[in-house]
C-alpha cells in the first residue's frame, strides 16, 4: 500500500479464509510447476511450468492482493493489477455487490473487489460484511463534510 503507514486509518480485506485459499492454491500450483520442470524436461515441460506459475501469480493476484484503504484524504481501492486513489471528499456514495464495493464519485465509479455482498443476507435481507464496510466508509467520508 503506497503512502506512510500513519495515513492509512482502516483497512478491509478479502475474508481470512479466501487469502489463505488463494495462498494455498498458488502453493500447491508452484509446487506442480516446479515438479513439471523436474520430471519432464522437454519444451512442453517448460511451456506446462510456465503457464503453471502465470496460473499462480494470477490467483495470488485475484484471491490475496486486492483490500479496499481509508486514508485521511482518499478511499484507496487496491484490485488485482491496479490501485485507484479516490479523493474523500469526491466520493458520493458506496454500494455493496456481489463483485464488490462500487465506489461512486463525481468523476469516478470504482468497483472494489475485496468486500464482495453474499447472496445469504440478501436473501435473508439481513446486513452483511459489505453493507457495514460500505456504511462504515461511507459515514468516514460524509464526516469530512460537516
Amino acid at each position: 500500500m503506497s503512502g506512510s503507514p500513519q495515513d492509512v486509518l482502516r483497512v478491509w480485506r478479502p475474508r481470512q479464509v479466501v487469502r489463505i485459499a488463494g495462498g494455498l492454491s498458488t502453493a500447491m500450483l508452484v509446487a506442480v510447476a516446479i515438479a513439471s520442470l523436474v520430471e519432464v524436461w522437454a519444451p512442453v515441460g517448460l511451456l506446462l511450468t510456465a503457464l503453471l506459475l502465470g496460473i499462480a501469480a494470477y490467483v495470488w493476484r485475484v484471491l490475496v492482493t486486492p483490500y479496499i484503504a481509508l486514508t485521511a484524504t482518499h478511499v484507496v481501492v487496491q484490485n488485482e493489477m491496479r490501485q485507484i486513489r479516490v479523493p474523500r471528499q469526491e466520493v458520493e456514495t458506496i454500494e455493496p455487490g456481489p463483485e464488490g464495493l462500487r465506489v461512486v464519485g463525481r468523476d469516478i465509479d470504482v468497483l472494489a473487489i475485496a468486500v464482495c455482498k453474499s447472496d445469504l443476507p440478501s436473501w435473508a435481507r439481513a446486513r452483511g460484511r459489505a453493507d457495514r464496510i460500505a456504511a462504515e466508509l461511507l459515514t468516514a467520508v460524509h464526516a469530512d463534510r460537516r
